[in-house]
């Protein structure tokens, strides 16, 4: 398993409205700390044979804002503004948003750095490389961009993705000790990237935040790449939560679906099958995959009464 695929995200409050996705453009405003869970694992072991489902309570994320539509407008990526001493530690003010280990003392990450703390939005985004004790930016830095997703498949081959305070997404990807923008899925333009789990440089996933669907409310959609091409599937969890790869073509992935369960689905070859759906009130948060057949989720189920101390274990 790859150093990307032990990335976590922590998250909040319990309510049990479907959350809009983060606005791609500006952070959130409580970014810099996470919020606590009580969290226990959901082990699906054998997957063809059986499947054994422990979770125990933890708070349901937060409602995110709505996010404005996303756009392959070009950002002016080649005036650089402050880079960084070579060799040198963070400077003030520079803070790192999401960092990827790819190496006992290496390892690759965002920053930014927030002068405003009224409006929260950067006054400029960066990609860092750490190596040796110190931090070097990587290519110049980005003016208002938010660069808070990393997904990193190598010690040198990875991707970061964005937004600006205009609603405009962001993709980048880093290859060669540097780092070039690469278009959005042009067959999901309104959405803007929330996950990322590539597998190689040239195959992998992403999902896609959009601000509404059919069904209203947040969702997202899931995207494979392959070969410089992005396709869509169909029939995945209404909001994705966390995407395993597993081959060429194949990952296991988990969500949240509008019924207030959760299900873990299996596409290969194109085509996505439910394979575990949650009781009502619950919700699948986190995925682990140390094996095809040794996969980790974490979640809770909530009492329909919506309060976080009547939340119980699913069993």
């Amino acid at each position: 398993m790859r150093q990307g695929d032990l990335q976590t995200r922590e998250l909040g409050d319990d309510s049990r409205e479907h959350p809009a996705p983060p606005e791609p453009s500006a952070p959130p405003t409580n970014w810099r700390t996470g919020a606590s869970a009580i969290i226990a694992a959901l082990a699906v072991v054998a997957l063809i044979a059986a499947v054994f489902v422990a979770i125990s309570a933890a708070p349901r994320p937060a409602p995110g804002v709505n996010h404005a539509p996303a756009s392959d407008t070009p950002m002016a990526t080649t005036q650089p503004t402050q880079t960084l001493s070579q060799g040198a530690g963070l400077p003030e003010g520079v803070e790192v948003i999401t960092f990827t280990l790819t190496g006992a003392d290496e390892g690759w990450g965002t920053g930014g750095v927030i002068t405003n703390p009224v409006t929260g939005l950067p006054d400029r985004g960066m990609i860092l490389r750490y190596a040796g004790g110190s931090w070097n930016q990587v290519g110049p830095s980005l003016p208002g961009v938010y660069l808070g997703g990393l997904d990193m498949i190598s010690p040198t081959e990875g991707w970061a993705y964005g937004g600006d305070g205009s609603g405009h997404s962001l993709l980048l990807r880093i290859s060669n000790g540097g780092w070039q923008q690469e278009p959005m899925p042009a067959i999901d333009p309104q959405g803007a990237p929330a996950i990322m789990a590539m597998r190689t440089a040239n195959e992998g996933w992403m999902a896609m935040a959009n601000p509404k669907g059919e069904q209203g409310g947040a969702n997202t959609s899931l995207l494979h790449y392959a070969n410089g091409a992005w396709s869509l599937i169909s029939n995945t969890p209404h909001y994705i939560t966390g995407i395993a790869p597993v081959a060429d073509g194949e990952a296991w992935v988990i969500g949240w679906n509008a019924d207030e369960t959760s299900s873990l689905v299996h596409v290969q070859g194109g085509v996505a099958s439910m394979e575990l759906i949650s009781p009502g009130y619950s919700s699948f948060d986190r995925l682990r995959m140390f094996a095809p057949n040794d996969i980790w989720i974490e979640g809770a189920m909530h009492a329909a009464s919506n309060a976080e101390i009547d939340d119980v274990p699913l069993n």
